[in-house]
């Protein structure tokens, strides 16, 4: 009997490694691109991994296939990432307070992390809010190193799909409960005309506007991954809503009525602005760790605007007009055409632009 129970944890042991290496591979493939041996798409990348899973975990990858949508799998894989990243690095920095502040923060309103001693040994353990027990995290003895070698363990990435699908089901529920309860108070005020608008309450922009007040909000970000949002469709909904924003502002300037309305005002940003404005919340983002390479590891985006907004310094700028000098240079000499006298006001009025912008910036 204790030979066919050491078979069986074998066994599994050798699956879970084996699932291991094909998270491994995963990873590694989701930094190439397409031509390069890369995921084609997120349906490929999400059907590569749950081939994986099913190997050890059956029940789970069907779940996960037949219950969840695209970009909620890869959601629910990506947050397997993140929390093990996250988990590790608060370890390091604040023990294992520190930790269970850092899986507090992660794993929805209603679980909370409880830390208990006895000597040596610490065991983190999560509780509902009126202290009854869910699940232990890790257990062990600090000095010798066994809770670490246990929460390793917890942490793997054949266990973390799991844990990470309960997560998400625990904030995306939360977050239906949130938008749910604010949109009915939505169509209260609107029913007793404290609300002046017929504008329906969008589910999408509920979440973006909790997004834009805080980026780590973990609920609002799985409550439009629940909404199968890919995270570039969030980012971009992010930056088209902070645009939106800066023209309420606008128009809630000089040029409004006075009484904060604005029937007629129309105002639109220009075009190159608006370019520098979504590229430095494009790298804003990235800096923060909020925006994550895509499938296949494609930094281009990321990359563009970073150009964007280097192109937009004082060097940048200097460097834009002397290109233009030399453009402009270049159109005054030959035979003249009306065409070619065109070109070159063009570029003589984007110079001066260009001029002013650089100005504005020694300024500040």
């Amino acid at each position: 009997m204790s030979s066919f129970i050491l078979k069986v944890e074998t066994d599994n042991l050798k699956k879970q490694d084996n699932y291991n290496t094909v998270y491994k591979d995963f990873a590694a493939k989701s930094k190439l691109e397409p031509e390069e041996g890369g995921f084609k798409n997120q349906e490929e990348a999400n059907k590569f991994l749950m081939d994986g899973l099913f190997d050890i975990d059956p029940k789970l990858a069907r779940e996960l296939e037949k219950e969840y949508k695209t970009h909620e799998l890869a959601g629910i894989t990506h947050e397997g990432t993140v929390l093990k990243q996250k988990a590790m690095l608060a370890m390091q920095k604040g023990g294992v307070d520190g930790l269970a502040k850092e899986i507090d923060e992660m794993n929805g309103v209603d679980v909370m992390v409880k830390v208990t001693r006895d000597g040596d040994i610490v065991t983190l353990d999560e509780v509902t809010p009126d202290g009854k027990y869910i699940r232990t995290i890790a257990s062990g003895d600090e000095k010798t190193g066994e809770f670490m070698k246990n929460l390793d363990m917890t942490l793997d990435p054949a266990n973390m799909m799991a844990t990470a699908k309960d997560y998400y089901d625990t904030l995306k529920a939360q977050a239906d409960v949130a938008y749910t309860e604010a949109s009915t108070e939505y169509k209260k005020q609107q029913t007793q005309g404290l609300i002046n608008t017929k504008a329906e309450f969008d589910k999408d922009d509920f979440f973006i506007k909790m997004l834009i007040e805080n980026p780590e909000d973990k609920m609002a970000w799985m409550g439009l991954v629940g909404m199968d949002m890919s995270i570039q469709e969030i980012e971009e909904a992010i930056v088209e809503r902070k645009s939106l924003n800066a023209l309420d502002n606008a128009s809630n300037g000089d040029g409004s009525n006075g009484d904060g309305s604005n029937d007629a005002l129309t105002v639109e940003l220009d075009a190159e602005e608006k370019e520098l404005n979504n590229a430095q919340a494009i790298v804003e983002r990235h800096d923060q760790g909020v925006i994550k390479e895509g499938i296949g590891g494609s930094t281009v985006a990321i990359d563009n605007a970073r150009d964007v907004v280097e192109s937009n310094t004082y060097d940048g700028l200097t460097a834009q007009i002397v290109a233009l000098e030399a453009e402009i240079k270049a159109l005054g000499e030959g035979r003249q055409t009306l065409g070619k006298g065109k070109l070159r006001k063009e570029k003589e009025e984007l110079k001066a632009k260009k001029e002013e912008q650089r100005y504005m910036l020694q300024e500040e």
